[in-house]
């Protein structure tokens, strides 16, 4: 969850960001959610879809950005629309499998 640039879009939108908790704040909440889909298991949807929510009150806009009209959901689109979510491979088996 580290280690995420913002485009260049995006950069100097903002004075300061998720920080130290949001990583863990965004897994919690994409487990939630994963929860009332009937899930046990988190999935990246999951977290795209809680992104928002747990980052936008996170989201120190600069003066440029408030000047210009830009609010905390248009930087954070900008931002998590150059996020690649990580591939998933199935655990389960096929039916044919035999062992």
């Amino acid at each position: 969850m580290g280690g995420l640039v913002p485009p260049d879009s995006a950069r100097g939108r903002a004075q300061a960001g998720g920080g130290g908790p949001a990583p863990g704040s965004l897994v919690a909440a994409g487990r939630a959610l994963a929860l009332l889909r009937g899930r046990d298991y988190l999935v990246p949807q999951d977290v795209f879809d809680v992104a928002f929510d747990v980052l936008r009150h996170r989201l120190v806009l600069s003066y440029e950005a408030l000047a210009e009209g830009v609010d905390a959901d248009a930087v954070l689109a900008r931002v998590l629309s150059v996020v690649t979510a990580p591939a998933i491979e199935s655990r389960r088996s096929d039916a044919g499998d035999s062992a």
